[in-house]
């Protein structure tokens, strides 16, 4: 089985943890980037992490449950 694609948002965003799961052989993307700009609103950076065939990462869980 294929691991999963990642997205930290804005809010999980810390380089930290994106360096800490790419060292670890995972494939993850971080906003901001060269589609999805710091920015963009939660439900843009939902789309865009569907878009690109990502599971999106958060620690603000209550605004996706609206957007879900």
């Amino acid at each position: 089985m294929s691991k999963p694609l990642l997205h930290l948002d804005a809010d999980a965003s810390m380089r930290a943890l994106h360096t800490a799961l790419v060292n670890r052989g995972h494939d993850v993307t971080r906003t901001p980037n060269d589609w999805m700009p710091l920015d963009a609103s939660d439900e843009a950076q939902l789309l865009g992490a569907i878009a690109q065939g990502r599971c999106i990462f958060t620690f603000n869980i209550r605004d996706f449950l609206v957007l879900s």
